[in-house]
């Protein structure tokens, strides 16, 4: 009785919730990812946003099963996409997103990659109503689908495709298991009565074909404003 009990409770541990951008992907080849910010037309003080990035770097740098590691390295005249992944505001063409990140893949490798923010002076998911702690979460999430990171099924995960009812900056476990799945730190050789990794089911992506099956165009942060507002889902104010 006690074994059946243990895998009834013990199957729901193993299922995942996140996803990855495309079957069998791999991510970015190297460790450490830089990511670069070109304030050109946003909406808010480019400050402001370095802060929010800072804090998104932080809270995927603080995964200990995940190796690798970001960096913000400051302004950029660039546009579009980069080896390094950019991050950028433009003032059309995102409608109800507050923001859409793009990869672009070899061998189901990232190679190339950038972040829009949207900075629409018309739209209500413009950033500039969203600033502090919740600018921070969307930087954070289009950070988590520019390292290969998909939607999430669970409403707790940074990676869930709305920001409702979250006010602050926080990594769920599924998260955590979804980057350390594309970037697994490696450990000394397990050996005799060792602990052995883990790997997602079949060996391929821990979340199945994933939510977002495109390359060109992934990662949208969908808002889900419509003209009633929900009071779970205040409009923050500049």
């Amino acid at each position: 009785m006690f074994s059946k009990v243990s895998i009834i409770f013990l199957l729901p541990s193993l299922a995942w919730a996140f996803t990855f951008l495309t079957d069998g992907m791999k991510g970015w080849e190297r460790d450490e990812i830089n990511f670069h910010f070109n304030p050109a037309g946003c909406s808010l003080p480019a400050e402001e946003i370095e802060a929010a990035i800072d804090e998104g770097i932080r809270a995927w740098n603080r995964v200990p099963t995940a190796k690798l590691r970001l960096r913000y390295e400051g302004r950029s005249e660039q546009t579009g996409q980069q080896e390094e992944p950019l991050i950028e505001c433009v003032t059309a063409g995102l409608d109800e997103s507050l923001g859409v990140t793009r990869i672009f893949t070899v061998n189901r490798r990232i190679y190339r990659g950038y972040i829009q923010l949207n900075s629409d002076p018309s739209a209500d998911s413009n950033i500039a109503n969203y600033r502090g702690e919740r600018l921070s979460i969307v930087l954070a999430h289009e950070m988590g689908h520019a390292l290969g990171l998909g939607h999430s099924a669970s409403e707790a995960a940074l990676m869930h495709y709305t920001i409702a009812g979250k006010q602050e900056l926080l990594l769920s476990q599924d998260d955590i298991d979804g980057v350390s799945f594309l970037y697994p730190r490696k450990e000394p050789e397990d050996g005799m009565l060792g602990c052995g990794s883990l790997s997602p089911p079949g060996g391929g992506s821990g979340g199945g074909s994933g939510l977002l099956g495109v390359l060109s165009i992934v990662g949208i942060f969908t808002l889900l404003l419509s003209k009633r507002r929900s009071p779970t889902f205040p409009a923050w104010q500049p």
